[in-house]
């Protein structure tokens, strides 16, 4: 990882792994990092958050989220050259942060193209808003396509209620009014999910550090699926197993997760082995996490099917700023 110290001396706006870099004791001082975090099924169904665009945003200290490039091949011999950045990358999401405030509503734009001798295409808008009151919530969620010839097509509506508890209670989501309800046992856990007439229960197994160890999904007639957890010393999530169900009894092992983590309590990696039913086989995906000394992320590597795809995350100080237009 030292490539990325380079890094950091030649181009200030990235954020840089520290991961293994370091062999001092951890600064206790640092903060965790709220961009990725390892999540039980349970907290998968209630979260809003799970769009990791938004995700991505939750930065440590005064720096904010300004760009993020996708490429196809590695960067790295290239990573100080904002005109090869921008001139190769296959995928950039652009930040703009209402009124150039960063704990307002976030607005993402996205460009993409096919081949690097293409211009980039203008293609998505997302719009994340926040609660009014309570900004850590997030209330809406729009995304938008964007036509060759500049026309805005509506694409994804998801709207947010919460309880006095700031606990997920309702997603409402398109133009015809669907929605999901959530509901709570005494103490707090998931234990009911309604989609129309659809219905979802959970019930779980907890370890004496009130960890989940195993959730199980129903509905009112059959078993849906099963999660099993391990967790290492310091109560991480180090794996996960999900199991398919065929009437009432267990088909196959469907994924396993396993996590890897820094000196900081940050993922270093999560490898997922993913059962394919064309091949009867398991395909496995592998994303490398490295953070700078904020622990934001400062690039993802995913690993899969003999590809790899890098993302570099740049961040800034001063956030870019969009106004809302009315009419």
């Amino acid at each position: 990882m030292k490539r990325f110290f380079k890094v950091l001396i030649l181009i200030g706006c990235f954020v840089l792994a520290f991961t293994g870099c370091h062999t001092s004791t951890p600064n206790t001082d640092k903060k965790i990092n709220n961009q990725i975090a390892a999540t039980t099924y349970l907290d998968q169904q209630i979260s809003c958050n799970g769009h990791s665009l938004y995700d991505y945003s939750l930065t440590n200290g005064n720096d904010c989220i300004d760009k993020i490039y996708k490429f196809e091949s590695d960067p790295y011999n290239f990573i100080d050259d904002q005109n090869y950045l921008e001139e190769n990358y296959t995928v950039k999401y652009e930040y703009s942060f209402l009124d150039g405030n960063k704990s307002n509503n976030i607005k993402v734009q996205k460009y993409s193209r096919d081949r690097n001798d293409e211009q980039p295409r203008y293609c998505m808008q997302f719009f994340f808003m926040k609660d009014i009151d309570k900004k850590e919530n997030l209330a809406v969620y729009k995304s938008f396509e964007i036509g060759t010839n500049g026309s805005v097509w509506d694409n994804e509506y998801f709207g947010y209620s919460y309880d006095d508890n700031d606990r997920l209670i309702n997603v409402m989501y398109d133009d015809l009014g669907h929605e999901n309800y959530f509901y709570y046992d005494e103490d707090g856990f998931l234990s009911c999910r309604t989609f129309g007439d659809d219905v979802a229960y959970y019930s779980y197994e907890k370890d004496e550090a009130g960890n989940i160890l195993s959730v199980k999904k129903s509905d009112d007639y059959d078993v849906l699926g099963r999660y099993d957890y391990e967790y290492d010393s310091d109560n991480h999530i180090i794996s996960e197993k999900s199991y398919t169900f065929k009437n009432n009894a267990e088909e196959r092992l469907s994924e396993t997760k396993t996590f890897s983590y820094n000196e900081d309590g940050n993922i270093s990696i999560i490898s997922t082995e993913a059962y394919d039913s064309d091949t009867e086989s398991y395909k496995v995906t592998r994303k490398s996490y490295y953070y700078d000394d904020n622990n934001n992320i400062s690039q993802i590597i995913t690993e899969k099917n003999e590809k790899a795809e890098y993302m570099l995350f740049v961040y800034s100080e001063n956030p870019n700023e969009y106004v809302e237009t009315y009419g």
